[in-house]
């Protein structure tokens, strides 16, 4: 038993050692460029016969008569057996290594030369931003001088409307007298330019035919000073007899009147009496109309302080800037409201009687319809 299991011991050996030669001459065949260059090129010369030993079948041997083995030996000759695969191996063999290396220095060259195109674009392309890039800052630079001149000028601009805007504030809050004019009735006299100085310097004097250069306008009447000027809220009229005192308030930039001596002679005076004392002073009923029909009426009283007290004791006012004209039969005076009534209501009538007043009245919002009956 021991002899015959080395026997095959032995047995395996020799047949794993004739593997294994096999095996290494195969391989070695294989991989030596030779026989897969032969192979390949017989193959390619000899396809015929791979095509008609692998794929056609026997029945379709094109030949009358023939088999298929018949029909394959046909194609078997000494030139596309052995010479001709022979010639293309040695030329694959050796000649395709020159061509492959031609080639290989070829592609190299076309490659360095296309890397070199690029480089030369790239530079290009970087050469043509710097410009662009330079050229914008130029124009850059240049806008902004432009700018900068831009900005100069409409600061300029700004500040001369500025100082224009500021001189019209400045006029239109600084005391100004507007017009001013000295008579009576239809007789007057302008003396604005005589009230133009500063009003420190102007104010402070009793109203006389002394205190104008144009003298009298109407001799041996007792004449009124009618002055509009502007402040700070806007236009302002006042009204002045003669021989009353006109003042100037420097804090609030308005002119105030008072009674002088020669103002209580005014008075007493024919043609106080006549036009104001005979005409206003006394007690009347008003009517009203508005425009949109709303009526209204209420009984006052003026007194000789020329203040208007209705009878039910819910208005009061001063009657201010009253002129007479008795030529044209008009008379016109302002009501103005003691606080907290601030109410300033224009009237213009005319005098239908010495005891009817009828014309509009001014409230600020519309023109009324006014009538004005003396009951005693």
């Amino acid at each position: 038993m021991d002899g015959l299991w080395l026997s095959d011991t032995h047995n395996l050996k020799i047949l794993e050692d004739i593997d294994s030669f096999i095996s290494a001459a195969f391989g070695e065949r294989v991989s030596t460029p030779l026989y897969s260059t032969f192979s390949i090129s017989w193959a390619l010369w000899n396809w015929k016969i791979i095509f008609v030993t692998l794929i056609l079948n026997a029945d379709n041997v094109p030949w009358p008569h023939a088999n298929k083995l018949q029909y394959v030996q046909s194609f078997i000759n000494w030139c596309d057996g052995l010479i001709f695969p022979l010639i293309s191996t040695a030329a694959f063999i050796f000649l395709f290594p020159y061509a492959a290396n031609y080639t290989h220095k070829k592609s190299l060259e076309f490659k360095k030369k296309r890397m070199t195109d690029k480089a030369e674009i790239i530079d290009k392309d970087r050469s043509f931003t710097r410009k662009q890039v330079d050229e914008m800052l130029s124009g850059y630079t240049e806008r902004a001088k432009n700018l900068e001149t831009e900005v100069v000028s409409f600061q300029r601009q700004v500040k001369v409307a500025n100082d224009a805007l500021q001189s019209r504030v400045k006029d239109a809050t600084e005391f100004k007298v507007v017009n001013a004019k000295y008579g009576l009735y239809d007789t007057w006299m302008d003396v604005t330019q005589d009230l133009t100085k500063p009003p420190k310097e102007l104010f402070g004097f009793e109203v006389s035919n002394n205190s104008f250069t144009g003298g009298d306008p109407a001799p041996s009447k007792w004449k009124q000073l009618i002055i509009v000027y502007q402040n700070e809220q806007g236009l302002s009229s006042v009204v002045a007899n003669e021989g009353d005192k006109v003042s100037y308030d420097e804090k609030t930039q308005s002119i105030s009147v008072s009674s002088g001596p020669r103002t209580e002679k005014w008075k007493n005076s024919p043609s106080h009496r006549e036009y104001t004392q005979d005409i206003l002073i006394g007690t009347w009923k008003a009517e009203w109309i508005h425009p949109d029909k709303r009526t209204g009426s209420e009984e006052f009283r003026i007194d000789e302080q020329m203040r208007y007290l209705s009878l039910d004791g819910k208005h009061h006012y001063n009657i201010q800037d009253v002129v007479i004209n008795p030529q044209k039969q008009t008379i016109q005076f302002t009501k103005v409201g003691v606080p907290p009534n601030r109410n300033r209501l224009p009237n213009n009538l005319a005098v239908q009687t010495t005891k009817l007043l009828a014309g509009t009245e001014n409230t600020g919002s519309a023109y009324i319809d006014i009538k004005y009956v003396k009951l005693n």
